[in-house]
């Protein structure tokens, strides 16, 4: 939020809109950063799922090891087929 010292003359309303604008961007970049973490994150998730199950390794067992639900993995399976 902007805060201004009352000594020093205040701002127009471009520098305003400006402060405003550059905040905005800050945040949606933040937060697109957030958001690239959790969907590199997943798709590990998935590959990991993906690897166990071409070495053969039961469904529930994978389930087991990558803390996901049987329905999980089934969905992650049928995702990449």
């Amino acid at each position: 939020m902007l805060q201004y010292n009352r000594e020093e003359p205040s701002p127009t309303l471009a520098e305003i809109i400006e402060i405003e604008n550059r905040e905005a961007r800050e945040k949606g970049i933040k937060e697109g950063i957030k958001e690239g973490i959790e969907e590199g994150a997943q798709l590990e998730k998935e590959q990991f799922v993906l690897r166990l199950v071409a070495k053969n390794m039961d469904l529930e067992m994978v389930a087991e090891v990558t803390d996901l639900s049987l329905t999980e993995v089934r969905e992650i399976i049928s995702k990449h087929q």
